[in-house]
This record gives structure tokens, C-alpha cells and sequence, in this order.
């Protein structure tokens, strides 16, 4: 049976628009790329989530104008389950806007409604295995989360990376914290340029936060995993990686599929994540670059890996 994971959090729309250079005020430029493609962690996590093969539930909101459907179709193409996908009462879903040059990237972003308690409370009719938790969210939304999932016994799995909230207080039902390195600098001060290093960030991490699992990713070194008693390192796979792409979503998604799904032990879920990660770093594909189950099988086994 399919893994059923509720990802709560934000969606939207993301414009794309490239350029040889930024015009000046006053003046017209040409667009050397030009897309328009679902965005927002929420929607990032879920469908990597649906590729691997979980049974993906979004609880996210979406305005009634055109991004807003733009939105649903691409969640329809994924497969994805958008009972909980809340109708924004303004009718604005999310839009960002990614100005590309070679100076560097730009961001404009409209944010659309917050999702309520009452809609996350509502999303809990999934009745999910797991849950995945966007912080951006709000604190009321993400109180919610964590007294159903501790009244329930569901695994919470929480992102804290660099383009997250940094909260002074974790759910106290948090199972799993996953951060990169510039997650970890901004929360402890300390550079995880080895494993020592990474040993004390994720020490004083147990201490702040109180969770059951502490995984760092370290890009293109692979990912380091504490649970109190022990740590491991676990080593990447070697690809040859696309510039630009963040692999955090498709990590956080692969690791929360491996524990529910697998049942495995939580060293061989970070590698199953390492390679789903690869996977989508090294992909061709920039529409639907997440990869799928029978892919991160493959990899694994050419890698005489075997979980």
C-alpha cells in the first residue's frame, strides 16, 4: 500500500524570465527565457513525493485566478491529492517572479493567503502516515500540526534550511529536522566543513530543538545523520550536477518516503535520499526533473548499493 504523506504548507506560481541584462528605467529589454511552472516548498516536497510513489496530499491554498489554476493543473499532472488545497478568499494565488541575468537572480514575490488552522485541522481527514511540515506556514498552522501529530503518533519531518523561518521553538512532536549547511550556520554559528563539525552542530541542535533525528545535508559530500547516540556520514553519488538546481525538496521528500515506506533504518533512508538527490541535480528534464522510484532503484544498485 502507498504511503500516505500530508505536505502542509505554501504553493504557488513561479514566472521565470531571463535576460542578457537588466534595462535601465525607461528602457526595454529582451527576454532570452520566458516559463511559468507550479512553485512553493509545499508543492516541491509533494510532487517529489508522487514521483517516488507515495500517495501525496497537499494542504496548501490557491486563489481562483489564472495562476491559481495553472497551479491545480500541474498538481493534477503530478497526481497529487488536492482535497485540502483551499480556495484563497482574496482569488490571489502566490506568484514569484525569478529575474535572471548574468549579474546574478532577482526575486519579486505576491504572496497569497496564509493557510488557517481550520484548514490545516481539515487536511487530517487524509488521515496520513507522515507528515511533512512547511514552516512558512504560520505558528498557528504549525501548532496545529504538532498536536495532531503527537496525539496521534505520526512522523513529522521539518525542514530548516537557509530559505526557511527559523523558529525558536520546535514541535515538540518534530521526529526528523533536515537542514543544509547554510541552515546550520544560521542556527548554531558553526561551520560544517567536517564531521567533527557537523557532530557539534547536530549536538547543540538536540539540545535546542529536542527532536529524534538530526540530518545535515552537505551538497555535493553526501549528508551527516544524529540521533543522540550515534552519527554517520553518509557519502553522495557522483553526477554531473545542472547549475542552479537546490536539491532540498527532493532529499526531504525521498528521506520521509524511505522511513514510511522502506521501514528502514534512518542511515539507509539519508542514503536513498543521496541518490534521489543526484537524480535530480544530474536531470535533463526541467519541466518534471524529480525523479521516480524505479530511478533511485537503479542508481543504488549501480552503485552496488543495496538497502
Amino acid at each position: 500500500m502507498k504511503p500516505r504523506i500530508l505536505v502542509v504548507g505554501n504553493a504557488g506560481m513561479e514566472l521565470l524570465i531571463g535576460a542578457a541584462r537588466m534595462p535601465i528605467t525607461g528602457q526595454t529589454g529582451e527576454c532570452s527565457e520566458l516559463s511559468c511552472r507550479a512553485s512553493g516548498k509545499a508543492f516541491r516536497v509533494a510532487a517529489a513525493l508522487a514521483r517516488l510513489g507515495a500517495d501525496a496530499v497537499l494542504c496548501a491554498r490557491a486563489g481562483s485566478d489564472l495562476h491559481g489554476q495553472l497551479l491545480l493543473d500541474e498538481c493534477k499532472g503530478y497526481d497529487l491529492d488536492t482535497r485540502f488545497v483551499h480556495a484563497a478568499r482574496t482569488g490571489k494565488t502566490s506568484v514569484k517572479v525569478r529575474l535572471r541575468t548574468p549579474e546574478g537572480e532577482r526575486y519579486l514575490i505576491h504572496r497569497g493567503e496564509a493557510l488557517t488552522p481550520d484548514d490545516v485541522a481539515e487536511s487530517f481527514l487524509s488521515y496520513p502516515d507522515a507528515i511533512i511540515l512547511d514552516l512558512a506556514a504560520g505558528d498557528s498552522q504549525v501548532r496545529a500540526v504538532s498536536r495532531y501529530a503527537a496525539k496521534n503518533g505520526i512522523p513529522l519531518f521539518i525542514d530548516l534550511s537557509d530559505d526557511t523561518p527559523k523558529p525558536e521553538v520546535l514541535p515538540e512532536s518534530a521526529e526528523t529536522v533536515c537542514l543544509n549547511r547554510e541552515g546550520v550556520l544560521a542556527l548554531t554559528g558553526i561551520s560544517v566543513l567536517n564531521q567533527d563539525a557537523c557532530l557539534r552542530a547536530c549536538v547543540e541542535l538536540f539540545v535546542k530543538y529536542k527532536v529524534k533525528y538530526a540530518v545535515v545535508r552537505l551538497s555535493e559530500r553526501g549528508s551527516f545523520m544524529y540521533d543522540g547516540t550515534r552519527c554517520e556520514f553518509m557519502p553522495s553519488f557522483t553526477v554531473l550536477a545542472k547549475d542552479g538546481r537546490h536539491p532540498g525538496d527532493a532529499y526531504l521528500a525521498a528521506l520521509a518516503y524511505a522511513r514510511i515506506y522502506g521501514k528502514i533504518d534512518m542511515v539507509e533512508a539519508c542514503t536513498y535520499a543521496n541518490a534521489a538527490a543526484a537524480l535530480y541535480v544530474s536531470s535533463s528534464d526541467d519541466k518534471s526533473p524529480f525523479p521516480d522510484r524505479d530511478a533511485v532503484r537503479a542508481l543504488l544498485e549501480s552503485r552496488g548499493v543495496t538497502l
